[in-house]
């Protein structure tokens, strides 16, 4: 059984079962203090929503940056914001934590593009909350070359941010990640349409999409899948199906540089991506979620990759 108290977010958002809604519902008509608590937290939704989205579409940039993360999540910046005698500060300072995050991710990925190794971390943040996305991404555009006239930024934003609360309720392992692989696929097609490649570089540099899952994938070497799997021959058929239609596409030569990198033979490799071994973001994106497609849609228990 849910705590209603502990999940007043998803309730709003919409990401709780039709049982999980009748419980928050049910325990909102006997409680007058949970009311409340819902109406502050439901007011607090509708203001981040405006920060995302509005000052864009009114032709202003907002506010700028520089503070350290420290709220974990949505709900303890909702704490904080309850306990502020007005809202507007600590608006002000989830805005500076959060574009704080996107231009550090930024500075990451400028040295990556580089060719560097990165010596700029994240340890002293903490990741912002789902619904903040669309703010780091943006926040993260102008240190990468990016500059978006006021109504493309704004819809960028509303993408960005849109996924990364929807990729958040996807269950873990070989059927999320592979819904997670399609979606930062689409994103990555959409920004690009909204807002040009260079947008839709932007999000797969700070974000890094095409990194490898180690839980939900195994590598297998020197061609030797179909005796590894020899139980789970439609798994192999389509593997070798999809490997081969890919190949076509994108040339064998790119496929193997990603399945290498989904799947590297050494942990040292885990942090590298195979743009940085020259291989097409849009590519990285496609290969990975074709993969995992057929993983999840024959009931593999991994992304099994053939490096041979």
């Amino acid at each position: 059984m849910i705590d209603p108290r502990q999940h007043l977010e998803e309730y709003i958002d919409g990401l709780l079962t039709d049982e999980e809604s009748a419980r928050v519902e049910a325990a909102l008509r006997d409680d007058p203090e949970l009311r409340a608590e819902y109406e502050r937290a439901r007011r607090f939704g509708a203001l981040l929503d405006d920060l995302v989205v509005a000052p864009a579409r009114r032709g202003r940039r907002p506010r700028a940056p520089l503070f350290a993360l420290v709220a974990t999540a949505v709900a303890a910046a909702l704490f904080l914001w309850l306990r502020a005698p007005t809202a507007d500060p600590v608006f002000d300072d989830l805005q500076r934590d959060w574009r704080t995050f996107g231009e550090r991710l930024a500075t990451i990925a400028r040295e990556r593009r580089d060719g560097r190794v990165p010596r700029t971390g994240l340890g002293d943040l903490e990741v912002p909350p789902a619904k903040a996305f669309g703010i780091v991404y943006a926040a993260g555009l102008p240190a990468l070359g990016v500059d978006l006239d006021a109504s493309v930024l704004a819809d960028c934003k509303s993408l960005v941010r849109a996924h990364y609360e929807r990729v958040r309720t996807l269950p873990d392992g070989v059927a999320g990640e592979a819904q997670r692989a399609e979606a930062a696929l689409q994103l990555y097609r959409r920004l690009r349409d909204a807002g040009g490649r260079l947008a839709a570089d932007a999000y797969y540099d700070l974000f890094r999409p095409g990194l490898v899952d180690s839980a939900t994938v195994f590598r297998l070497e020197d061609g030797s899948l179909e005796r590894a799997l020899r139980d789970r021959a439609a798994y192999v058929r389509a593997y070798d199906e999809a490997r081969r239609r890919l190949e076509r596409r994108y040339g064998a030569q790119t496929v193997a540089v990603v399945l290498d990198r989904l799947a590297p033979r050494d942990a040292r490799w885990l942090r590298r991506d195979a743009t940085q071994d020259g291989a097409n973001r849009d590519a990285v994106l496609a290969i990975r979620a074709e993969l995992y497609r057929v993983a999840a849609d024959t009931g593999a228990d991994r992304l099994y990759v053939d490096v041979g």
